[in-house]
């Protein structure tokens, strides 16, 4: 049995398996940068208007400012003239969830309604 297709040359199976690495590089970093993949992660530059030079008060700070859970902090400057920090902050972001004052106020009214009725009308009320 013999076939009958001719040799690919070096050159050509180089050129193959760079566009089948390319292709997969490209790929990689497709799947990679996704926002599905890592949609709460952040990267920010971060000045704040004091020095802290303790790791532990920086990462408090940082976590209240950017509502989140800072993975890592790198500080880039720390001045102490002038009393501020700047900070590379890599964190996950965790949206808080805010009602508006007016349904707030409507829920605290109806609460204490409920408990109002409740203790003249424990027949009615469960």
């Amino acid at each position: 049995m013999r076939l009958r297709s001719t040799e690919l040359a070096q050159n050509e199976v180089a050129c193959y398996f760079s566009a089948l690495e390319l292709g997969l590089i490209l790929l990689v970093m497709f799947v990679g940068d996704h926002p599905r993949v890592l949609p709460a992660h952040r990267h920010q530059t971060v000045i704040l208007n004091r020095a802290l030079a303790e790791d532990g008060e920086l990462y408090a700070r940082l976590e209240e400012a950017l509502h989140g859970q800072v993975h890592s902090a790198t500080v880039q400057e720390l001045d102490l003239v002038n009393d501020k920090t700047i900070v590379d902050v890599r964190y996950a972001y965790t949206p808080r969830i805010h009602r508006p004052a007016a349904q707030a106020t409507i829920s605290a009214i109806t609460t204490a309604a409920r408990r109002t009725l409740s203790r003249h009308l424990p027949c009615i009320m469960p």
